[in-house]
């Protein structure tokens, strides 16, 4: 019998997957929109305050907002912030407890 590798998830990992899962819902709501100065485009979502992706197409400018979201959020819980909010059921909040 072949041993098995096992994995060990710790909570680090599945809070970095809620918060990847949280971003690219968050990037799919993204408002899409032309700019002049500097000519490119800039993704944000309606409802965030700050976060932004800027790219010279539309998938430049989503790819960095995502990043940006991920960022972000990762501040805000750091800080303790409870005011991020849900994508479609994914509700990222720190504990008190756990902070």
């Amino acid at each position: 019998m072949q041993p098995v590798d096992m994995t060990t998830i710790t909570h680090k990992d599945v809070m970095e997957g809620l918060v990847e899962q949280w971003a690219k819902i968050a990037v799919s709501r993204a408002r899409i929109e032309s700019i002049n100065d500097p000519v490119g485009v800039v993704a944000t979502v309606a409802g965030l305050k700050g976060p932004w992706g800027f790219g010279h197409t539309s998938e430049e400018a989503l790819n960095e907002l995502e990043s940006v979201l991920v960022d972000w959020v990762n501040m805000k819980l750091e800080d303790g912030d409870k005011d991020i909010p849900d994508m479609e059921g994914v509700h990222l909040v720190v504990d008190s407890d756990e902070s």
